[in-house]
């Protein structure tokens, strides 16, 4: 997106569940995706899903509930060059105003 929190991306009213496809442009390698809603328009996401396009079909790499001032998908690293949101239950039009794809380091994940 833009970096701009004044802005955001949204659906016309109404409209309670949707889809956001990313064309990265080139294949990327990344572990973590984050969503942030405008929250100067209210939190109104209430359940969402991350894909990526792995091996000619859609793989999903995390699903969760709420996204409020900021949600991640933590997920082994992949590569695509393509990734999408799916908004599956929303209050009223749903929000986003940042999204972002990171590869975290190998050493920063723990595990028990």
């Amino acid at each position: 997106m833009d970096r701009d929190a004044d802005t955001y991306w949204t659906t016309d009213d109404g409209t309670t569940a949707a889809e956001i496809e990313y064309d990265l442009g080139a294949k990327k390698r990344f572990s973590l995706a984050m969503l942030q809603e405008h929250l100067k328009s209210g939190q109104r996401i209430e359940a969402c899903a991350f894909d990526a396009w792995l091996d000619g079909a859609w793989k999903g790499l995390g699903q969760g509930t709420t996204v409020g001032y900021k949600k991640l998908f933590r997920f082994a690293p992949v590569e695509t060059d393509k990734v999408r949101v799916r908004i599956l239950q929303s209050r009223v039009a749903p929000t986003l105003s940042h999204f972002g794809l990171f590869l975290e380091p190998a050493d920063s994940v723990k595990t028990p």
